[in-house]
């Protein structure tokens, strides 16, 4: 480990308490001028350490995701390996590209300081701009998810990171709009996307890519998505432990990934949802559109349908692009 690594696990490690220099020199075996060259490295690199005379310093959060910290703040019984890029063209790109070269048996987080070509379902590409928010694939082996159920699997991890975020921020009210997207104030600031890999000799499973990003501090959106996207923060300055949250959220997306088939996570997802229903609303399917009435979520997780006719239909994959009542506008 290099000493600004040093550094910041003792940081780490007795957060939020103030270790002095003295210490700090002490425990990594350096001197007091190294100490606080690496304190101003780790602050260039986005960590939001406190310097005060008499105290010494602080981690109070970090702006900046790093794998160190990460791995730091996930439990002992969650086991997988967490890479960070300063840039990639798109994680989950990265992430199939780790399971073409290798065979894996657990998880790995590909994580992404910045996207310049990241996209959502059916390739569409959405706007990633550097440390202001996490872009994160999470690879799931299929020795480690077991049977895959993929309305369930996206619904399972809508609610785990919608939980995770609540915690965080509790005064805000997320919800989610079928079936992967996560919304604030009527703003889009997160989403999912699910991609199965398989083997091309005999189309067995080999893993599950489950990518999301969430926008966390202001993001100076283009002009044709500043009236739909939005970020959770609203000052750039608010001080955030961007790793201790990532951390929990690839636990809890994890935990999930366990038990999610038996649809126990169905019924939050319904609430999180709930002002979809009643709603007519327009749904790409492939080349096709649907009109009709949102009616409610199966059990496999797949929204049903009515049109004018009352027919019912069950849509496992698409895209809700259009509301056309404005009762809810938050939708």
């Amino acid at each position: 480990m290099t000493v600004k690594d040093q550094i910041l696990a003792a940081l780490l490690a007795c957060q939020p308490d103030w270790l002095s220099g003295d210490q700090l020199a002490d425990q990594v075996g350096v001197s007091r001028e190294s100490v606080w060259k690496a304190v101003r490295a780790l602050k260039q690199a986005g960590q939001e350490i406190e310097s005060r005379k008499g105290l010494g310093y602080r981690l109070v959060g970090s702006h900046q995701v790093s794998a160190q910290a990460v791995r730091h703040w996930l439990p002992a019984e969650i086991h997988f390996a967490v890479q960070v890029f300063d840039q990639l063209d798109s994680t989950q790109l990265q992430a199939k590209k780790i399971v073409s070269q290798q065979v894996l048996d657990q998880p790995v987080a590909v994580v992404a300081r910045q996207q310049t070509a990241g996209y959502g379902r059916h390739q569409r590409p959405f706007f990633a701009q550097a440390n202001q928010g996490l872009y994160v694939s999470l690879i799931l082996p299929n020795q480690v998810l077991g049977k895959l159920h993929p309305g369930l699997l996206t619904t399972a991890a809508a609610v785990a990171i919608v939980n995770t975020l609540q915690a965080y921020f509790p005064k805000d009210q997320f919800q989610v709009k079928w079936v992967n997207d996560i919304l604030l104030n009527g703003l889009k600031v997160g989403g999912i996307i699910t991609e199965a890999i398989t083997e091309l000799e005999d189309n067995h499973l080999s893993a599950v890519i489950l990518g999301f990003f969430l926008n966390l501090w202001p993001i100076d959106f283009p002009a044709e998505l500043a009236q739909k996207a939005g970020s959770i923060l609203t000052d750039s300055q608010t001080s955030l432990d961007v790793n201790h949250l990532l951390a929990n959220l690839l636990t809890n997306i994890t935990l999930v990934s366990r038990d999610y088939q038996d649809g126990r996570y169905l019924p939050v997802y319904r609430q999180l949802a709930q002002k979809m229903i009643g709603q007519m609303v327009t749904i790409q399917v492939g080349q096709d559109q649907k009109v009709g009435t949102v009616t409610g979520f199966n059990d496999q997780g797949a929204l049903i349908l009515k049109d004018d006719h009352g027919h019912e239909e069950v849509i496992y994959s698409g895209d809700v692009t259009k509301v056309h009542l404005n009762n809810h506008p938050n939708l």
